[in-house]
């Protein structure tokens, strides 16, 4: 059973992962088309691989909680340092990757309407929101590498 919960972990911080690089790349390419019909055209891809992102934000923290029971009994007491930084940091994700998905749905909604200037200042707030979140989670790999492996 540990094996499951290790696959579903790992597979869900791969997906979470991939669906945050995508879609900030296809933002990027968004934002930088030179017509609006490029634009929807990269905005596509958006929606497109948004679904991994929502995939895994429930596997990552999924795997995670049921690892941690499992192998430590507990999530909170008697489960190492580093169990707790990287929980702190899938929830900082989590709750960012939540408000960014909002804020894409207000985005598509200036591509929709055919607001340039509107589309453009708020991509520039998702980026940067969505930069913060993507982060996070090769952070909670690093955390567990330093502080579970060399200490």
């Amino acid at each position: 059973m540990l094996i499951l919960w290790r696959l579903v972990h790992t597979f869900g911080f791969i997906l979470w992962f991939i669906g945050l690089f995508g879609t900030t790349a296809a933002q990027v390419a968004a934002r930088k088309a030179a017509d609006p019909a490029a634009r929807r055209g990269a905005w596509t891809v958006v929606r497109r691989l948004q679904p991994f992102e929502i995939v895994g934000m429930i596997l990552t923290p999924l795997g995670g909680i049921f690892l941690t029971t499992s192998i430590y009994g507990h999530l909170f007491a008697g489960t190492p340092a580093f169990v707790h930084i990287k929980l702190l940091l899938v929830i900082i994700a989590f709750v960012l990757n939540l408000v960014v998905i909002v804020k894409r749905r207000q985005v598509e909604e200036r591509i929709t309407a055919g607001d340039d200037a509107g589309f453009t200042k708020g991509v520039k707030r998702l980026a940067m929101l969505e930069g913060i979140a993507t982060l996070m989670l090769p952070a909670a790999v690093v955390v567990v590498v330093v502080i579970k492996y060399t200490v």
